[in-house]
Parts: structure tokens; C-alpha cells; sequence
């Protein structure tokens, strides 16, 4: 993430000022992201759990029940990580493979 991304999150979903967030260091923007997280996850867990019992116990109900683990959201963020993923040497020959094998293709056609 960019840091117009970071200042972007903490302005809309964190409702900090301007002054607050520069006056934060990159560990307390970071503990206020997770709870951020975890509070979003209490809120998705309620509606999940609700959802789970109309579904559930509704005239037309499901053979199978629904487990609440159906209904949630992955557990990591819906934000990008801040640090890239590094490619191993094997995969990114494998990336570079299937590049040229794409490009051989296309150059057979004509």
C-alpha cells in the first residue's frame, strides 16, 4: 500500500484528523489497523451467527446445516499486505515458462 492509501484509511475508516495520524508512529497505525480488524469481525461474526439461524431454522431449510465458518469472511484483512511477496527462484522460472510458452503460441499462429 502506498502511504495516499495509508492516510486514506485512517481519514474514512478510522475517522482520525489529519493532525492524529501524523502524530502517530507506523506501530500505532498498525495497532489501531488490528483493531480495527478485530472490532469488523465481532460485527461480521453477529450478522453471520444471525444469518446462520434464519437459514437454518426457516421453513425451507438447508438438508445440510449451515456451520457459521460458511457465512464469514476470510480471516485476514480485505486490505493489500504493505509488504510485497517475494517470488522463489523456482516460481518465478515457472512464471517466465509460461510467459514464453504464451508467447511461442502466439507467434506459431502467424
Amino acid at each position: 500500500m502506498t502511504w495516499a492509501d495509508h492516510w486514506a484509511f485512517a481519514r474514512v475508516r478510522l475517522g482520525l484528523s489529519k493532525e492524529e495520524f501524523f502524530s502517530l508512529t507506523p506501530r500505532l497505525f498498525a495497532m489501531l489497523c488490528k483493531q480495527y480488524a478485530a472490532v469488523r469481525r465481532e460485527t461480521h461474526t453477529l450478522v453471520a451467527l444471525l444469518r446462520t439461524d434464519i437459514i437454518n431454522f426457516s421453513q425451507i431449510h438447508p438438508r445440510e446445516r449451515i456451520l457459521l465458518d460458511d457465512l464469514l469472511p476470510p480471516e485476514n484483512d480485505d486490505r493489500p499486505s504493505t509488504l510485497p511477496r517475494r517470488l522463489s527462484a523456482k516460481r518465478r522460472q515457472r512464471i517466465a515458462d509460461g510467459i514464453r510458452a504464451m508467447f511461442a503460441h502466439c507467434v506459431e499462429k502467424n
